[in-house]
């Protein structure tokens, strides 16, 4: 739970008052649904391509105009040049649309082709098999999934709470490893501390063996219990033995170029990502969903953070984040045991400028 900050450091810093957690700030789980998009009935001549963050599309029209799609971010834009010889992008945007999670980069030719009305010569390319769905990290964008994805900076100790609250609480999850790393055979895992694959499976026990219309359903084969629908996956480095931190928690001094703000020495923390999906008209499933966002947001609150000028100390409220994030009660405490230590740090308009 959150820790109350030290009294004289509340005295030099009051601002930090604000991290405290306001539950009732955050009452509804962010899912995303991708849109059903109007259809773009758009023949090309040509057209290839794909990649991840971003997924790139390059092609032409009949009369040689370019022709170029882009996917990054959950976004996607279909650009189209004005003339022959001129670049796509600076052109006409045919369709401009958020489609996917906010961190997902990757799709397929297909996927492109059906998602937004485009055809190839009169052809619709296929939508990718279950091997190339697994290998390049595509996802179903169609309107038919509905994801929850979730974000924090936290410690070791806490990503393996977190974990454990949801494997030991919720009758319905079964925690899993992917000891293989090849995300399709696991072994149960109920205490994240034992786990050492890094991303952790949440499979379904007792939740329906639905079907997809055209997307194939992501099966985890669990060693001596059987094979089980994924929920979602828990990463984070905590989950693999031996793994450094990739990151540190700031130590910011007075005068100290910003580029070298963050430094050994600091809180190991990493980030951890949740990701939940399920079928779009599947209220069961949604209800699980909602069961782990509160289980999320009890152990990471949403909080303010608030900038200052690390030089002097001063406030500099222009640059406060605009939205609360989840906060690890872990760094807070860190970040509340010293005036040098800061949630993040940076440089804008020449000011070294620190979070907290």
């Amino acid at each position: 739970m959150w820790r109350q900050p030290n009294a004289e450091f509340i005295k030099q810093f009051p601002d930090f008052l604000h991290l405290l957690s306001d539950f009732t700030a955050v009452t509804q789980p962010p899912f995303f649904t991708p849109p059903k998009l109007r259809p773009l009935n758009l023949d090309v001549a040509a057209l290839a391509g794909g990649g991840w963050a971003p997924a790139q599309f390059y092609g032409k029209m009949a009369d040689d105009c370019e022709v170029y799609c882009r996917y990054r971010g959950g976004n996607l834009s279909v650009h189209i040049a004005a003339h022959p010889g001129e670049e796509a992008y600076a052109g006409d945007a045919l369709l401009e649309a958020v489609i996917g999670p906010y961190l997902h980069g990757g799709l397929s030719l297909g996927q492109l082709c059906r998602y937004a009305g485009i055809t190839i010569n009169g052809y619709a390319p296929p939508l990718p098999t279950a091997v190339e769905i697994l290998k390049e990290g595509l996802l179903d964008l169609s309107g038919e999934t509905t994801f929850l994805d979730l974000g924090v900076i936290c410690t070791h100790p806490s990503a393996i709470e977190f974990y454990d609250d949801i494997v030991n609480n919720l009758s319905e999850v079964m925690g899993c490893d992917d000891v293989n790393g090849n995300w399709h055979d696991f072994k149960l895992c109920d205490r994240g501390e034992f786990a050492i694959g890094w991303r952790m499976c949440l499979a379904r026990r007792s939740g329906p063996m639905y079907t997809m219309q055209h997307w194939p359903l992501e099966i985890a084969n669990i060693e001596g219990v059987g094979s089980f629908p994924v929920f979602g996956l828990i990463q984070h480095a905590a989950f693999q033995a031996n793994n450094p931190p990739r990151w540190y928690t700031y130590l910011c001094r007075p005068q100290k170029p910003a580029i070298l703000l963050r430094e050994k020495g600091g809180l190991d923390v990493d980030d951890l990502w949740l990701r939940l999906s399920f079928p779009a008209n599947d209220e069961s499933s949604r209800q699980l969903a909602e069961e782990i966002y509160n289980i999320f947001v009890r152990r990471f609150p949403p909080a303010t953070l608030l900038a200052y000028n690390i030089d002097t100390g001063e406030r500099v409220p222009d640059q406060d984040p605009i939205a609360p994030c989840p906060f690890d009660s872990r760094v807070a405490a860190w970040v509340a045991g010293g005036e040098d230590r800061w949630f993040w740090g940076t440089q804008s308009c020449g000011i070294p400028l620190g979070y907290r």
